[in-house]
């Protein structure tokens, strides 16, 4: 029972800091190093969670 109630309030806490901080883990860009030090994106990764793109609508990015 103390593990269930453990669980759910990181899950809480998780979910606060991921609201909180929406700008900073909304877009996440892999790059690969070429040559001359310059960085190719690779990969786009967005989080489409309709209570994240709710933020973002509301943001300065919407």
């Amino acid at each position: 029972m103390a593990m269930m109630a453990l669980q759910e309030r990181n899950e809480r806490l998780f979910h606060k800091l991921r609201i909180d901080n929406v700008e900073e883990l909304l877009l996440i860009v892999y790059y690969n190093e070429a040559s001359c030090n310059q960085f190719i994106p690779r990969a786009v990764i967005m989080d489409l969670e309709p209570g994240t793109m709710d933020n973002v609508r509301s943001g300065p990015f919407g």
